[in-house]
């Protein structure tokens, strides 16, 4: 067992992974009811929605792995309210949420700030003004000098608009409560992968966000429509693909001895369509991998497919043998080769469900028969095989 250093930063990364999780959470909940909201992550707080019209809504998120109490003097409560008098002086249309996996300790302020029948700004502010003046805690110094910073009007004002969301889920709970955002969205049997894919895109929309050079807001409509997209990639007539698979990085380098390449070598194809050859076998082998984990493929699903796929390519594969006589030069036999495989690459194949449209699934498919030596491209693709490298069946 593997104990954390000293120097572990696993508290703070999987705090600013629950940021992100959460984000989409409460956005997932929001597009129910307005679709014209955008939301950024650690740009004037840890997360910000703002609907034109709308005062722009700030919320600090907090996760404690642990059970852990907020109190009034929580490190949690004043590191925010400093943040907060900071957001407040320079805005005053922003409202401020505090979400965080603590519960809030009955009587204090945070208690008296949620969004129920405890609510009473007047109490809160009445525990943080005795706290802010009595407390030696010296890690919440900065957080009391900011709010004694304040006169009363401006408290008042400010901690009005705070909200606190305490006992919220933890960042493994939270996958409960985004399964039970997008329950209707797809199968039941279907709902895990279609929440990994959702998440994955989100990560990576967050990150693009991220990006000093490139850091506007995540709109509303994005997340619909990477839902809808979704949707109908798990529908009966299609299957999803992953865009981690189709922008992979491919070293055609291990490739080089694989039957498949071996039979384009035999027909003089090129070395750039040679690696075309390799990033669609590359994709199609990984996807159809991922499908069959996933257990999104119904039962003999992919041999019925590469049934059909080999009925197609054996008319081909005939009629290309019809021209070729005693006397044909090898020359014209790997003319003719070529040809045939022209087909693979720019012909309308048939895919594993209709509604795939990823050309690169069924030109893939076609090189891993080509891998188990049941199609080919040469018209004595067996024979050849078997002289070059001792290999056939």
């Amino acid at each position: 067992m593997t104990t954390p250093s000293s120097f572990s930063a696993a508290e703070s990364l999987t705090g600013y992974l629950y940021q992100v999780r959460y984000a989409l959470l409460d956005a997932l909940r929001r597009v129910k009811d307005d679709i014209r909201f955008t939301v950024s992550i650690e740009t004037l707080d840890d997360i910000v929605f703002e609907t034109e019209g709308q005062p722009i809504e700030l919320l600090q998120a907090k996760h404690h792995s642990k059970p852990a109490n907020l109190t009034d003097t929580s490190n949690d409560l004043w590191k925010t309210i400093r943040i907060w008098v900071d957001q407040y002086k320079t805005n005053l249309g922003f409202r401020f949420y505090l979400v965080t996996t603590a519960k809030v300790a009955n009587g204090s302020a945070a208690y008296y700030l949620q969004a129920n029948q405890n609510r009473d700004v007047s109490k809160a502010i009445s525990r943080l003004d005795a706290i802010s003046q009595s407390s030696t805690n010296k890690g919440n110094l900065a957080g009391y000098d900011a709010y004694r910073s304040l006169n009363s009007e401006e408290k008042e004002d400010l901690i009005d608009r705070v909200t606190v969301l305490d006992a919220t889920p933890t960042i493994l709970d939270l996958e409960k409560e985004l399964r039970r955002e997008v329950f209707h969205a797809v199968d039941i049997k279907y709902l895990d992968s279609f929440i990994i894919r959702l998440e994955g895109w989100w990560y990576r929309r967050a990150l693009q966000h991220l990006n000093r050079d490139n850091q506007k807001p995540i709109l509303a409509e994005e997340i619909i429509a990477e839902e809808a997209n979704l949707r109908e990639q798990f529908k009966q007539d299609n299957l999803v693909v992953d865009e981690d698979i189709l922008s992979a990085t491919i070293d055609e380098s291990g490739y080089q001895d694989r039957l498949f390449v071996q039979q384009l070598k035999l027909i003089d194809l090129k070395d750039k369509r040679i690696f075309i050859a390799i990033r669609d076998y590359f994709r199609a082998f990984e996807q159809r991998s991922r499908w069959v984990r996933e257990e999104l493929l119904q039962v003999g699903e992919l041999d019925k497919y590469e049934a059909r796929l080999m009925e197609d390519w054996e008319i081909r594969f005939e009629q290309l043998r019809d021209q070729i006589g005693d006397q044909t030069a090898e020359n014209e036999k790997r003319r003719l080769a070529q040809e045939l495989y022209s087909w693979i690459e720019t012909g309308n194949l048939q895919q594993v469900r209709p509604q795939v449209n990823e050309p690169s699934m069924a030109r893939g498919s076609y090189h891993i028969l080509s891998d188990n030596q049941v199609v080919g491209w040469h018209p004595e693709f067996k024979q050849r095989l078997i002289q070059l490298i001792g290999v056939g069946g």
